[in-house]
C-alpha cells in the first residue's frame, strides 16, 4: 500500500527522490503531527541504504575525508562497525531523515521519499562509507524520517536536531 501521496510531488531543486530498502518501518505520526501536515516514521535499514543520501540541509556535515576516519568521533564509530557491528543500532544515535512527502510500499519494503536530506547522522554516515570501502559486513541502521511540504520547518528542524551542549568526559 502507498500513503501519504495522491500524485507525484514536484521536485523541488531539481532532487531525485530516494528509493530505499527498509528491514522495519513504523509510522509514529501523532494527531497533532497530522494537523501539521508531518508525518514521522522511524525504522531499521542497512547501511548500504543511505550511504549516497545528500546532507545539503545538514547544518554539520562529514567533517572526515571520504577515505578515512579522522577524528575521536569517526574513530568511536569506526571501531563499532569493526568489533562489533551487531550492536550498532544500539551504541549509535542512528540518523534523521527529511522530505517534502513520501511514498511507503510495505509490500516491497520501500520508502520513496522526495526531496530527500540527512539533517542528522553525516559522521556517521560518512563513517559507514569509509567501513564499506574494506567490508560487506551488513551493519543495521536506526532511522527517522521527518516528511513535511513546509520547508521552513524543516529547516527549523534540521538546526534544533544539530544543537549540542558538552558533555564532560
Amino acid at each position: 500500500t502507498m500513503n501519504n501521496l495522491n500524485e507525484e510531488p514536484l521536485i523541488a531543486g531539481g532532487k531525485e527522490p530516494a528509493t530505499l530498502k527498509y528491514i522495519v518501518l513504523r509510522n509514529i505520526t501523532t494527531q497533532q503531527l497530522k494537523q501539521l501536515d508531518v508525518q514521522v516514521l522511524i525504522g531499521a535499514l542497512s547501511a548500504n541504504e543511505i550511504l549516497d543520501l545528500i546532507d545539503d540541509k545538514n547544518v554539520r556535515r562529514f567533517k572526515g575525508n571520504e577515505k578515512k576516519a579522522t577524528g575521536q568521533t569517526q574513530q568511536d564509530i569506526l571501531s563499532t562497525c569493526q568489533n562489533t557491528p551487531e550492536l550498532f543500532s544500539l551504541l549509535n544515535g542512528g540518523i534523521t531523515i527529511t522530505g517534502s512527502a513520501c511514498k511507503v510500499d510495505n509490500e516491497n519494503k520501500r520508502i520513496v521519499i522526495y526531496n530527500p536530506s540527512i539533517i542528522n547522522g553525516s559522521q556517521t554516515r560518512g563513517v559507514l562509507k569509509v567501513f564499506r570501502e574494506t567490508s560487506d559486513i551488513n551493519i543495521e541502521l536506526k532511522t527517522e524520517f521527518i516528511v513535511s511540504p513546509d520547508q521552513d520547518l524543516i529547516d527549523e528542524i534540521a538546526v534544533a536536531r544539530n544543537v549540542q551542549d558538552k558533555v564532560q568526559d
